[in-house]
């Protein structure tokens, strides 16, 4: 019979110490054991965009980590498809125009306008300057994950339409005496003199239409980003009202 080999409790605490110094060792990267071969994924930045198109859907509030009320303004940015590329040789600037949201009827220009990209024919289309036009293709998409929390954006819209106003709601004029008698409550008041120069100056601030017209607010902050849902939460005024499009300009 083979001779059993006795351990003696000089070596047994000498085996355990080995065992516990190579275990930790198999436990360091169980994904690498598991895979080795798998590539780890790295976050890549996103590429810097001129701006984006966008829908003004309303008003609401959300709280910051201090527990603060931000009221924000919502608006449905992207995704928006890159339509055309115009360089200096054939239009005399760098520049790409970009689309947003599907128009339902479309006459054939538009259609084979739009045919290039590969995408339906944009409801809303607006050109951005850039500085390295090779770095866009046509029928490219942006979305909203170009931007970031606490960017500042410059943004460009139709203000609400007033209609015809007077001079106290269009330029903040103030009324004339309330007693009785009085005959001059919401009046405008004299517009010039009378032989010299005997008519009246341009640019006098009188009644006519209010709103309706162009606006551009800088520096509107990037609150939150939603990118299940091409969502922008943004803190500062948004002209125009709901459903309204609006252009976002990034400032970088």
């Amino acid at each position: 019979m083979a001779e059993e080999k006795k351990v003696t409790k000089e070596e047994a605490p000498a085996k355990s110490e080995q065992a516990k110094m190579e275990a930790p060792a198999k436990e360091a990267n169980p994904a690498a054991e598991a895979n080795p071969a798998a590539p780890q994924k790295e976050a890549k930045p996103a590429k810097p965009v001129p701006g984006i198109l966008a829908k003004k859907l309303g008003m609401t509030q959300i709280f910051d980590e201090a527990g603060k009320v931000i009221p924000v303004t919502v608006v449905e940015a992207g995704p928006c498809v890159v339509l055309q590329k115009k360089s200096k040789k054939s239009d005399g600037y760098d520049a790409i125009q970009i689309g947003f949201g599907n128009k339902k009827k479309a006459n054939k220009a538009l259609t084979g306008h739009a045919k290039a990209a590969g995408k339906g024919v944009s409801s809303f289309v607006k050109e951005f300057a850039v500085e390295k036009l090779d770095a866009f293709e046509v029928g490219e998409e942006i979305r909203v994950d170009s931007f970031k929390n606490g960017d500042e954006l410059d943004v460009s819209g139709t203000s609400i339409g007033k209609g015809f106003a007077g001079t106290i709601k269009r330029h903040h004029f103030s009324r004339g005496p309330m007693s009785h008698g009085s005959k001059n409550h919401r009046l405008p008041g004299s517009i010039g003199a009378g032989t010299t120069p005997g008519r009246v100056f341009k640019g006098t601030r009188m009644s006519g239409r209010m709103g309706g017209v162009t606006v551009t607010v800088p520096k509107v902050r990037v609150v939150s980003v939603d990118l299940e849902k091409n969502l922008l939460l943004l803190s500062g005024t948004v002209p125009g009202k709901k459903n309204n499009f609006v252009t976002l300009r990034s400032r970088a």
